[in-house]
């Protein structure tokens, strides 16, 4: 199934950000979808990132005032929680241009930090297998050496 790309772009309404998919006039006509169908699809997905990126700010401002041994578990929330999007969206059908860059401004965080939360979650499919007493460093770096390594070994 051809995947239909697009982007979000936030914007100020009623002194409150909003998230708003743009879609190319190209990739619309291209799809065969009911109007209707493909609005409401649009939408789910412009509420479901406006909720995605509310829940990743608070655990990220929670990881602040968190206890060591409880981040890493914050940290899995939120890669689990991006992860989602990106899945969800996939299988109606869309695919997010830049979701990396997306994230990283919504966010306030670098790219390079939502590429680790990226490859944590899709190293750690379950949170019960976190240990407490392993930092987020130590959970990044052995993540990010397996890659290079594997990258290395091909």
């Amino acid at each position: 199934m051809d995947k239909i790309f697009f982007e979000i772009e936030p914007r100020k309404q009623n002194n409150e950000i909003i998230y708003v998919a743009k879609i190319q006039m190209s990739e619309l006509l291209k799809e065969k979808r009911a109007d209707t169908e493909l609005t409401s699809k649009v939408e789910h997905l412009e509420n479901l990132y406006r909720e995605t990126i509310e829940f990743c700010k608070q655990q990220l401002n929670a990881i602040t005032n968190t206890s060591n041994q409880q981040k890493i578990f914050l940290y899995w929330d939120i890669a689990d929680k991006l992860w989602q999007f990106l899945t969800i969206s996939d299988k109606t059908g869309f695919f997010l241009n830049y979701a990396n860059k997306h994230f990283a401004r919504d966010l306030k965080v670098s790219e390079r930090t939502i590429r680790r939360l990226l490859m944590f979650r899709k190293n750690v499919n379950n949170k019960l297998s976190l240990d407490s007493a392993k930092s987020w460093t130590y959970y990044t770096r052995r993540y990010y050496r397996l890659k290079r390594n594997m990258n290395n070994n091909e």
